[in-house]
């Protein structure tokens, strides 16, 4: 069989080829143009001054289930600082009272 030309086709053909092509480089720009759009506002946002955002007051103390706990702690702690400082005092009597 033979195929039948048709008048105009190969223009047609060309003009869909171009159509193509021309979609392609539109498409392409726009990505391009898109890429420099982000990059130019990620660096102005990045050189933008910016306000130093004040931190919040700090807030009462506020009580604990571990409240008890810990001043037991603390009063062990004094406690026990008191009992090495009598153990040190002792050791430095009996020092001094050997020949």
């Amino acid at each position: 069989m033979s195929s039948i030309a048709l008048p105009g086709a190969a223009p047609a053909r060309r003009l869909a080829h171009a159509a193509v092509a021309a979609a392609s480089g539109v498409l392409r720009m726009v990505r391009q143009t898109s890429v420099v759009a982000v990059v130019l506002l990620a660096l102005l946002g990045g050189c933008s001054e910016r306000t130093a955002v004040p931190e919040p007051a700090p807030a009462e103390r506020q009580p604990t289930v571990f409240d008890d706990q810990l001043k037991a702690l603390d009063k062990a702690k004094a406690v026990q600082q008191e009992l090495d400082e009598a153990a040190r005092r002792r050791d430095e009597a009996a020092n001094a009272q050997e020949p």
